[in-house]
């Protein structure tokens, strides 16, 4: 037997997992652009541009090789901030979503046959253990999956407000 109250919570996780997917979707992104072949052009052409400009300027090409080297650094750890600090943002709305489902969780029991008390632990540890992984897309990747696996097997077993 369902409670009426579970087409409302079943509702809520399904809104989780889409936000959880278009979060895996940004981070993907992030990360396809990281390795654009147009911007790594660009950065080449950049590079050997300033090579000859500096190889003219001190009639060396050794201080054009050296330049070329430290522009491109530059370029490399430029771009490595900037997706840091992006996927430090995905990260932080992840880590919100997250804290919001566990809400939604603690609030709610698994409905088992001869059971009198709240089981919501049971939910929240699935929901902690896929938060253990270092990687933010695997972080993302598990949630999903385990906010899936509650909703299907809320038919069987039965959600319930406490």
């Amino acid at each position: 037997m369902i409670d009426p109250n579970d087409a409302g919570i079943k509702q809520q996780i399904n809104y989780f997992i889409q936000v959880e997917q278009s979060y895996l979707g940004k981070y993907q992104q992030l990360h396809t652009r990281s390795r654009d072949a147009t911007g790594q052009l660009i950065v080449a052409g950049v590079t050997e541009g300033v090579k000859a400009i500096v190889a003219d300027l001190f009639s060396s090409p050794l201080a054009g090789r050296f330049a070329k080297g430290f522009t491109k650094n530059y370029f490399r750890q430029d771009q490595q901030k900037a997706l840091a600090t992006q996927e430090n943002n995905l990260d932080a709305q992840h880590r919100y979503i997250v804290q919001s489902a566990l809400g939604l969780l603690q609030s709610v029991s698994v409905k088992k046959a001869h059971m009198k008390g709240v089981n919501s632990t049971t939910l929240v540890e699935r929901l902690n253990k896929a938060q253990g992984f270092s990687r933010l897309d695997t972080r993302i990747k598990r949630t999903v999956t385990v906010l899936k696996g509650i909703i299907a097997r809320a038919p069987c077993v039965g959600l319930r407000g406490n």
